[in-house]
Formats: structure tokens, sequence, C-alpha cells
């Protein structure tokens, strides 16, 4: 199968390729302009909105800083607040509490996209187009004495495409309580891929929130968790107002 015509045009408007994350796009960017967008013909696609579906392809993704502007819900005093913005190093300019890390460079490199890989979904579209897309990374490590809450607001905006990327590694021991809030626009699209990896012991609450703006709003979210032995994990989710959704949750143990 060949890329279309809307594909490639999205492909060649991305900026080059660039950073830790260079790899990765060019992995996403490749597949796409080898495969294409899928079709009702792909098993796992065929009841899509495909029109919908093109939101990510058409809106633009450039993004200036003055686009940026959302209504976030009150932050529980009780938990540490992450908003992502995704035209800025989300790693910088951030209060992360004692326990939580940013991971170096090297420890980014030895990581990225391998639970993707040992969860068998480094072809799928949803990646690839996050891969080809993600110019920023938000990466994390949580130290094996944190015992605390976490919560990451991703905004959309408003006539505009976005790609997030977060990769999250808990030490041995860690307990954590995250949640993953996902605001929609009036005619936005956003795609988000999150990597999770648990070492043994590790305690993992994980609530995500989803909510649409229902006028032509899109999102696409996939979540990879690789789980080590002793390790607990749990789920659950919210998906409301969206034009076009899609998530994939995938985990492995």
């Amino acid at each position: 199968m060949k890329s279309s015509p809307i594909c490639q045009d999205w492909l060649n408007s991305l900026p080059p390729t660039t950073g830790y994350l260079k790899n990765e796009q060019s992995i996403g960017r490749e597949f796409l302009l080898e495969q294409g967008m899928p079709s009702k013909e792909d098993e796992a696609w065929r009841l899509s909105n495909f029109n919908r579906l093109n939101s990510f392809l058409t809106l633009p993704t450039i993004i200036e800083s003055e686009d940026i502007q959302s209504i976030f819900p009150e932050k529980d005093k009780n938990r540490e607040r992450i908003i992502i913005n995704p035209n800025e190093n989300p790693n910088l300019n951030i209060n992360l509490p004692n326990g939580i890390e940013n991971l170096n460079n090297r420890e980014i490199e030895e990581n990225i996209g391998k639970i993707v890989s040992s969860n068998n979904i480094k072809n799928d579209i949803s990646v690839c187009l996050n891969q080809a897309s993600s110019i920023n990374l938000l990466a994390l490590k949580v130290k094996s004495n944190f015992n605390q809450s976490l919560e990451i607001v991703i905004p959309s905006i408003e006539e505009k495409s976005i790609s997030t990327r977060i990769l999250l590694l808990l030490e041995e021991g860690a307990k954590l309580d995250l949640l993953q809030i996902f605001l929609g626009n009036k005619n936005s699209a956003q795609n988000h891929l999150i990597e999770i990896k648990l070492e043994s012991k590790v305690e993992l609450t994980h609530g995500l929130i989803s909510l649409g703006e229902e006028k032509e709003s899109s999102s696409i979210c996939t979540l990879a968790v690789e789980q080590s032995e002793k390790s607990k994990y749990s789920l659950h989710s919210i998906h409301h107002g969206w034009d076009y959704a899609r998530f994939e949750p995938r985990i492995i143990q």
C-alpha cells in the first residue's frame, strides 16, 4: 500500500527530524510514507470515521505560543500537576516532587520505543503517527521511595493538531497514583503515546480522563505498559465528548 497524497502532504509539512527523538521520527515517517493511512479493509480500523481521522493530517501542526489557551480543572492540593505544552520541552521549567527525576539522555536512548516493541505495536498506525510528529518527550523516573500522586494535563489547541509523548519508568518498590487529563478544543486533534515500565514490586494506579469539545475534536491515545514480576497495575478511563476518539491500551506482563 502506498501513502495517499494527503498523507504525503502532511509528512512534507513536518519539521526536519531532530533531537533525541530523531530516530523515532524517522521510523514513523518512513512507515507512513510506505504504508499510508488505514482503510476499511484494515480490520482494526474498519469501523472508523475516516473523514474525521483525516483531521490529524489536515490541521496545522506548527504551534505558536499564543495559541495555547485552556481552562484547567481545579488542582487537587495533594497532587502535583504537570501541564504539557506541545511546543516546549516538557522536561524544562517544571517542578517535580521529591522522588521523581528527569531521565538523562542515556536512559532515554536505552528505553525509548522498547516498551512499544515489547507490546508488538511498533507498526501500528496510531503509534507511527505519534512517532512521526512528536518533537518533545516528557521522560520521568519514579524513584523506589516514592509514594505520592501526580497529575499530567494535556490540552488541545483550537484549529491545531498536536502530538505528545511520555516515557515513565518506575523503580522497584515505587508507588504512584497517576492521573492523566486530556482536554479537547474546537476543531482540534491530538495524538498521545505513553510508555510505562514497572519494575518489581511497583504499584501504579492509573486514571485517564479524556474530555472532548464535540465540535470536530479528535483524539488518539496509545498506552503501552510493561510489567515486571510482582508489580501491580490498574487502569480506569473515562472518554466523553469527542467527535472521533480511539484509545488503545496494551499491557504485557
